[in-house]
């Protein structure tokens, strides 16, 4: 089947700063706000004759953002009391550590108790892990943040981008390959090479107005069944579970860290598994080229299908659902893309999709399939019910990860930069670029918070930050 582009846009856009739409409200601490003061004044550590006086967070704005549409889901997450203010003169007993308490002994990573693991934790990500004062910059970061109008953004179908460093999360000790969000519980996990998966909390006011007393960047559980490689997959599911996987398929309890169930297949690794049927069960495929259907209830593998190997003979790189799953599109490593009936396993159609192989691939509506092949430079946009391509976005750099927020592809480049392209024309791309002096090594995973409009993102040594 010969397929033509019908429109081309480029996506090197200006690097137009967006934080400039942004105005920093003076901080205002209402009396008789649910904000936790420190007992000792953070002032108290600057020089007041040489620096400028401290910048202080407004802690209802930040307690407010960070506890908005706060469900219980577990005991980590119900652990958390509300904010309130002490009496004068008494202690103020960590959040952090109450939290934890709460946590089942068995599900405490023991790398928490390791003071040689403490001390490999870079003081780059997280400065009060180390009892750090937090700089002018981060508390100034945080009041632009909240400060932004978050009905406004909700509206917009553009991503509001900032450049804005929250925080950062440490504890892997090799590449961060995977993320799963679960923002109904403030909860995310992060897969990395090193062969675990790591349970933090979106609690973001946590450890930031009591920097001293709450050091709150250490991971609530790690799960350390993975044997085989690294954690490429990472989802929640809607029975309360995690689905991990490094080729095969660990189902585990986020809450004690205790394994389930896990998938064998007696075939090649599982080298994609995506959730489908509202997050109750699974689609993986392996790289010799079957799909396989796990049953998450029952767990189970309900059927495998083998993809037709007279149309294409290159191995699976990666696969995608729509959203009301009924087709998955799959991504070879010779370049075809192969798109499949979920419920008959019928091949619907297969076709050249570039001249590498596709590595990423993301659903933008039941009837609309972005791919990109990173060494082509090129994002394509295929009308997967009229087998046509829409829309052409050349790509100046390696593509090495690829999301969809709304109406617009976020991208990370092979330069250690950020780029927005819009699907829509009338909207504008852009890209930003890391600072060296915070991103010390290249980007290998990330993922939007949609709720609140964050990245998180992962590094090759292990890093996690938080932007807005």
């Amino acid at each position: 089947m010969e397929l033509s582009p019908v429109s081309s846009v480029d996506s090197s856009s200006d690097t137009a700063s967006k934080t400039a739409r942004l105005t920093v409200a003076e901080p205002v601490l209402a009396s008789g706000s649910n904000s936790i003061k420190s007992k000792r004044s953070i002032s108290s550590f600057a020089d007041e004759t040489a620096l400028p006086p401290p910048l202080l967070l407004d802690a209802s704005r930040l307690h407010a953002c960070a506890t908005k549409d706060l469900l219980v889901f577990s005991p980590i997450a119900s652990a958390l009391p509300p904010l309130q203010k002490p009496p004068l003169g008494t202690s103020i007993e960590p959040i952090a550590s109450d939290a934890a308490s709460h946590v089942p002994t068995a599900a405490k990573s023991p790398e928490k108790d390791s003071p040689s693991n403490k001390n490999k934790l870079s003081s780059s990500v997280f400065p009060w892990k180390t009892k750090w004062k937090p700089s002018v910059e981060d508390k100034n970061n945080w009041n632009r943040f909240l400060s932004t109008n978050s009905e406004e953004m909700s509206k917009s179908m553009q991503f509001s981008f900032n450049d804005l460093k929250l925080r950062g999360f440490a504890g892997h000790t090799s590449a961060v390959k995977s993320f799963a969000v679960n923002e109904a519980v403030k909860l995310f996990a992060s897969g990395s090479k090193d062969k675990t998966v790591k349970l933090w909390s979106l609690n973001v006011h946590e450890g930031i107005e009591n920097w001293e007393m709450e050091p709150y960047s250490e991971a609530l559980l790690t799960y350390t069944g993975h044997r085989r490689g690294p954690i490429h997959d990472l989802h929640f599911l809607s029975t309360d579970l995690i689905a991990s996987c490094d080729g095969q398929v660990h189902l585990w309890h986020p809450e004690t860290g205790k394994p389930i169930h896990q998938f064998i297949t007696g075939r090649a690794p599982i080298v994609s598994v995506k959730p489908f049927q509202h997050h109750v069960n699974m689609i993986g495929a392996t790289a010799d080229g079957y799909l396989i259907f796990l049953d998450e209830h029952n767990q189970q593998v309900m059927q495998t299908w083998k993809v037709n190997a007279g149309v294409t003979n290159g191995s699976i790189r990666n696969i995608a659902i729509n959203p009301s799953g009924t087709r998955v599109a799959i991504g070879h490593s010779n370049g075809m893309i192969s798109l499949l009936e979920t419920r008959t396993g019928m091949l619907v159609d297969c076709w050249k999709g570039g001249d590498a192989e596709i590595s990423q691939l993301k659903f933008y509506a039941n009837d609309v399939l972005v791919t990109c092949a990173p060494a082509d430079h090129m994002i394509c946009c295929w009308n997967v019910n009229r087998l046509k391509l829409t829309k052409t976005i050349s790509a100046s750099l390696d593509v090495l990860s690829m999301n969809l927020f709304k109406d617009e592809i976020l991208a990370i480049n092979g330069n250690n930069s950020v780029s927005f392209i819009p699907i829509n024309e009338e909207l504008q791309s852009y890209s930003s670029k890391f600072k060296s002096s915070i991103f010390k090594s290249q980007v290998t995973a990330f993922t939007p918070v949609p709720a609140d409009q964050l990245l998180l993102f992962g590094c090759a040594e292990g890093e996690i930050f938080l932007y807005a």
